[in-house]
């Protein structure tokens, strides 16, 4: 692979190289992508340098734990005090299917299927208000919950223009 992959699988390993004539290893530049895989959790990848390109290796435990979402990186060139944006984008992270700690469900795909219960729900009980105690509770409209629901199946990943790579194994 020669350039960042569009998509990452927890638990699998991962090997690409890139090459930037302005910043070559030659000249002293090193390369390194960061993904923010969480709010709290960025993963950081130095290059290994081979005259022209850099060469970059993820083991397959980097991305333990992570759930499907798709996420920002960056890869900046560093050189002394001298730090330069490079390139960045959007990878679309899987999870470990084999992890049964971790909900490979997107997002989206959770809150679709939160909607549509309360949706099937709301055909039993159509109570758009009720109070308790002193309380009043409100709930959505059927017709905010489909607002909802069409904005989070624009959401999913296979709506949102990711470019995807097939691969092909041939044995033998």
């Amino acid at each position: 692979m020669t350039a960042f992959p569009y998509e990452l699988t927890a638990s699998c390993s991962q090997h690409w190289e890139v090459s930037f004539a302005e910043y070559p290893p030659t000249d002293g530049w090193t390369l390194r992508y960061l993904i923010r895989v969480s709010t709290d959790r960025i993963i950081e990848l130095t290059a290994t340098p081979e005259d022209d390109t850099y060469t970059f290796t993820m083991a397959a435990d980097v991305l333990a734990g992570v759930e499907a979402s798709v996420v920002k990186w960056q890869c900046q060139a560093i050189k002394g005090d001298e730090k330069y944006l490079v390139a960045s984008g959007k990878v679309r992270l899987h999870a470990d299917l084999s992890d049964l700690n971790v909900d490979s469900r997107s997002y989206p795909e959770k809150m679709l299927e939160a909607i549509n219960a309360v949706l099937a729900g709301k055909l039993d009980n159509p109570v758009v208000e009720t109070e308790y105690n002193g309380r009043r509770l409100k709930y959505m409209t059927t017709s905010e919950l489909l607002r909802l629901r069409t904005l989070f199946l624009r959401m999913l990943p296979q709506n949102q223009g990711i470019r995807t790579i097939k691969v092909e194994f041939k044995h033998g």
